[in-house]
Parts: structure tokens; sequence; C-alpha cells
């Protein structure tokens, strides 16, 4: 990770082979949400960063969703033992940030820019890192 924000530490996140699953597909979908990812880290960097918070969430929002059932399909073609635990970790994220985004909706003010990118850059790296990772033989032996 690279550490550039104003000097206060705030990661900026690159794709690296690590984040690798094995499936050209779906390391583009990663790749895809750590830029949406850092597309909201440079939003943060602007004056009425809480105000361009909700297009950015709702931006993310989609494209997640997007690629957790495509991710979710591949699991299945390559026979994944664990899919039900992995669309149920899914699901708790997309309830997360369905409700961040009603809070947001609500009350533009309720969220703040650097809280959200923080929540969401920790959740995608451990879930990339941790259960994903849990495919990749399955997604090798597949391809």
């Amino acid at each position: 990770m690279n550490y550039d924000f104003w000097g206060v530490g705030v990661p900026v996140i690159e794709w690296d082979e690590s984040l690798s699953v094995g499936d050209e597909e779906m390391d583009r979908h990663h790749r895809r949400l750590l830029e949406m990812l850092c597309r909201l880290h440079a939003v943060m960097r602007t004056v009425d960063a809480n105000t361009a918070v909700g297009q950015v969430l709702a931006d993310l929002l989609a494209y997640t969703e997007f690629h957790f059932d495509e991710e979710e399909k591949c699991m299945r073609r390559v026979g994944f033992p664990r899919l039900e635990a992995h669309r149920e970790s899914h699901a708790a994220l997309t309830g997360a940030v369905l409700s961040m985004k009603a809070d947001y909706d609500q009350e533009p003010g309720s969220l703040l820019a650097e809280e959200l990118f923080e929540f969401l850059s920790d959740w995608l790296l451990r879930h990339i890192k941790a259960e994903d990772m849990a495919y990749k033989p399955y997604m090798l032996k597949a391809n």
C-alpha cells in the first residue's frame, strides 16, 4: 500500500499479484473495485467531499452487487464447496453498505468519506486475501 494523503497516512490501495484469485475476470473485477475505492479516496481531497460520497457510494454498490453475482457464478462453475458461506459474507457487506447509503440519503452529513473509505478498503482487502483466496485452487484447476 502507498501512504500519501496530505501526509496523514491514509492508504491508497494498489493492485499487486498477491491479490490474484487465479481467474482473469475476477481479478479484473477486483482491480475495478480497488479503482473505485481510489476514486473515493480522491473525492476525499475535495472541499465538498461528503456531498460527492453519495454518487461514489451508489457506483460502488452497483458494481459490488454485479461483481458478487459474477463471482458466485464462477464459484458454482468450479465447484467451490464453501459457496453458501461466501454468499453470506457478500450479503453481510451488501447489507452494511445499503444501510450506510440509506443513512447518507436521509442525512448526507452522516457518513464521512474517510469512514467509508476505511470501512470498504479494510473489508475488501481482508475479503480478497482470506475468503476469495479460498477459491483460488478451484479456479486454477478449472482454468
